[in-house]
């Protein structure tokens, strides 16, 4: 079974693969990988990628 930190590893090893920049789709899935962020957000920062919005939210660490 794939952990969630392998499955964020392996999309960031696809995203370097592929010779993209691997900036925010590391903070989104770091964040993701280390349970910060549930599926549902990593799928609306794929709907805010893809149309040119800001992820101020979803790039800032929650605080305690």
């Amino acid at each position: 079974m794939t952990t969630r930190a392998q499955a964020a590893e392996n999309a960031l090893a696809s995203v370097r693969a592929e010779g993209l920049d691997p900036g925010v789709a590391e903070a989104l899935l770091g964040r993701w990988g280390r349970g910060e962020l549930t599926d549902a957000q990593l799928d609306d920062a794929a709907r805010l990628i893809a149309a040119g919005e800001p992820l101020d939210e979803l790039l800032v660490p929650a605080r305690a």
